[in-house]
């Protein structure tokens, strides 16, 4: 009788094992959209704390918005949308692959798990959002649409991975309601202008390490407050952009500040603490000599400025050339290098950095002409220079013979950079005209052979 009673006990222990780790799959036999209706899932019950959820690719969307649902483990296949619009208790991991969207709507997310997204995460509308003792690992996007204030708390962690973005076009922010929570950035934070020209900010109040790209764009205003909160732009960071940085959390700085982005110059401002360090680079685009043809830095404090500047150089500047590219209330001190050098076909620029109570000037100070370094025996130069009505060209090796190539062109550039003549079968017959309709300034002129630069030198027209 003992040996019955104990396998009657072992038999109900597995049966309650098997009934706690049951799978549920989605099969949306009940006509709808709704996680707790019995008839979508396989088993014809809904899924309990220690269930594990498929979601095939076949179905288009699942709701969870009539109560609170929790789980242990989601699957999600395909295109699927799971709409979140009620507390969602999650204990293990939910999967969302490329393709796929969760929308998010409402309620707190909590339970100890994770989220692995490679699709979309969409937050919107502002009903109240938390994510509590919760991990996000994004590879895809996370993308905040009129979502008001989101709250982290209890050792909440997303960990934004190279590629992967974080958009925010809402104004509002994510805090804290304790400390510990953090997002670790490795990939692109941005919240772009809406090309209308509202204002828009937006509260960072919680740690952010900083080893990606945090773009914010005109008009934008990103906020990282809060006496209790570290905010580390690390090595490989960068702040980029046309809007306003306003920092007064604990702020560490040994990225690089960029204004404007890649290809398009612009002013990026920073109110309170403008933090650097003997490692932070600070990046300036230049396309052109007046204010907007270049990267600037308005300050809206009391800094002290240290660091390196990097120029990015593309046009013809001329030796006297000023650049205003930091203003602020009063600058406490300046450790720059006395100089930085920057290239432009060929070209090395030489500006002076010029600092004041108020302003930091670069000034182009010395040029020194590009010449390949394979025929550095090249002699080649304007006669007579400055030019009035005829351009002798001088194009000899330093043996004192014209170069035989019969591939040669002489193209002649503007103080922006833009070609304005090209004299093909450039040889020594064919190496003086007429200035023509070339208006007084500065030129470049450079020797081609098949598109390959051989010398450059500078020409003045009257």
């Amino acid at each position: 009788m003992k040996t019955k009673h104990y396998l009657t006990i072992l038999a109900l222990i597995i049966f309650q094992s098997t009934i706690l780790s049951q799978t549920h799959t989605w099969t949306g036999n009940g006509g709808d959209n709704n996680w707790f209706n019995d008839n979508n899932w396989d088993v014809g019950s809904v899924p309990s704390a220690s269930s594990d959820v498929l979601i095939p690719g076949n179905f288009v969307e699942v709701d969870i918005s009539e109560t609170a649902a929790q789980v242990n483990s989601i699957e999600i296949s395909g295109s699927t949308i799971l709409n979140i619009g009620n507390d969602l208790q999650l204990r293990g991991q939910l999967y969302l692959p490329t393709g796929s969207k969760i929308n998010w709507t409402k309620g707190i997310i909590d339970g100890g798990g994770t989220i692995e997204n490679g699709g979309l995460i969409k937050l919107e509308s502002h009903d109240d959002k938390e994510l509590i003792n919760s991990n996000i690992e994004n590879n895809g996007v996370i993308s905040i649409i009129n979502s008001n204030i989101i709250r982290f708390s209890e050792g909440t962690l997303i960990n934004n991975y190279e590629n992967a973005r974080i958009e925010i076009y809402s104004n509002g922010g994510i805090i804290q309601d304790d400390d510990g929570n953090t997002i670790n950035n490795y990939g692109t934070i941005r919240k772009p202008g809406d090309g209308s020209g509202s204002l828009g900010s937006f509260y960072m109040i919680f740690d952010l390490n900083n080893a990606g790209t945090i773009h914010i764009g005109e008009t934008q205003q990103f906020l990282f407050l809060g006496s209790d909160i570290t905010f580390n732009n690390l090595e490989t960071g960068v702040l980029e952009g046309f809007g306003a940085f306003d920092i007064t959390s604990n702020f560490t700085n040994v990225g690089t500040y960029a204004p404007g982005d890649d290809l398009t110059c612009g002013t990026l401002s920073v109110y309170n603490s403008f933090n650097l360090s003997s490692e932070t680079e600070l990046e300036f685009l230049i396309l052109g000599k007046n204010p907007g043809e270049y990267d600037a830095i308005d300050v809206a404090g009391f800094p002290h400025l240290e660091g390196n500047i990097i120029i990015h150089l593309y046009f013809y500047t001329e030796v006297g050339d000023e650049f205003q590219v930091i203003t602020a209330n009063e600058i406490m001190s300046c450790n720059f290098p006395e100089t930085v050098t920057a290239q432009y076909q060929g070209n090395e620029y030489t500006f002076e950095i010029i600092c004041d109570d108020t302003s930091v000037v670069l000034k182009v100070v010395d040029i020194i002409l590009g010449v390949d370094e394979h025929n550095s025996d090249i002699l080649f130069y304007v006669q007579p220079n400055p030019v009035k009505d005829f351009v002798n060209i001088v194009f000899r090796t330093s043996g004192g013979k014209e170069t035989a190539n019969e591939a040669l062109s002489l193209n002649i550039y503007n103080s922006q950079g833009r070609e304005v003549k090209t004299i093909t079968n450039f040889s020594k017959q064919n190496n003086s005209f007429q200035k023509g309709n070339l208006s007084a300034g500065l030129y470049i002129l450079q020797i081609k052979a098949n598109n390959a630069v051989l010398a450059t030198t500078k020409m003045v027209v009257d």
